[in-house]
């Protein structure tokens, strides 16, 4: 299902791990809105998919602050719904997804 983002929501639904226990900690949560820094852009993510890597890192593999929120999405794809007020190789409406391993495209 497809929710439509309003800046007026104070709150989002978001899936995060609870502990390192493995991939049964994870749970469905809202959480405030989050605001975009300087350099930072905000997603709407419309698809997510868990990997190898969010198997690992849900039984604390390395170990983790258990007391940050921590939201597996290696992979995943959506919208730019907001931006910082530094970044340049992004606009909202701009169609993207995420990676891994950043370093195999240039700098945005």
């Amino acid at each position: 299902m497809r929710h439509n983002w309003n800046e007026e929501n104070s709150f989002v639904k978001a899936y995060q791990y609870a502990n390192s226990s493995g991939i049964d900690s994870l749970q469905s949560v809202e959480i405030p809105a989050p605001t975009p820094g300087p350099r930072q852009v905000l997603i709407q993510v419309h698809a997510v998919s868990l990997n190898y890597k969010d198997l690992y890192v849900a039984k604390g593999l390395p170990p983790r602050d258990e007391n940050r929120l921590l939201i597996p999405i290696s992979d995943g794809a959506g919208e730019v719904i907001e931006t910082g007020s530094h970044v340049t190789g992004f606009k909202k409406g701009d169609r993207v997804t995420s990676t891994v391993t950043p370093s195999w495209m240039p700098a945005a």
